[in-house]
């Protein structure tokens, strides 16, 4: 894990309409159970970080819908992992083909990333 990264502002979760009660939460149950045997835990908001204790908050996003990142501190690699080109590439796609909006990056003083996208 990152330790840099810590804090409820860096938990596990996935947001799927209805949450675990919804279309998507008993296969979201079942793919757990068979690959990972994480607990699932529907997320309320302002849930704590789940770091070292195999959780994942399943969000409703019909009640917390997502709100994209700046692009600048998507894609980069982490302080203990340097990930693919390939990896790297994939945020120019993302932005031609619209999944992702261009955003004004603040100055980044981890990656040193400045760009704006």
């Amino acid at each position: 894990p990152d330790y840099m990264d810590i804090g409820a502002a860096y938990r596990a979760l996935v947001g799927v309409p209805g949450g675990l009660h919804g279309p998507h939460g008993d296969a979201i149950v079942a793919a757990n159970a068979a690959v990972h045997n994480m607990t699932l835990l529907e997320g309320v908001g302002s849930d704590p970080d789940t770091i070292g204790h195999n959780t994942v908050y399943v969000m409703d996003s019909d009640v917390f819908p997502s709100v994209q990142a700046e692009v600048c501190l998507q894609f980069h690699d982490d302080a203990t992992v340097k990930y693919s080109d390939a990896y790297h590439e994939l945020v120019d796609g993302l932005l031609e083909n619209g999944r992702l909006e261009p955003t004004s990056c603040p100055p980044n003083l981890i990656n040193g990333c400045s760009e704006d996208h």
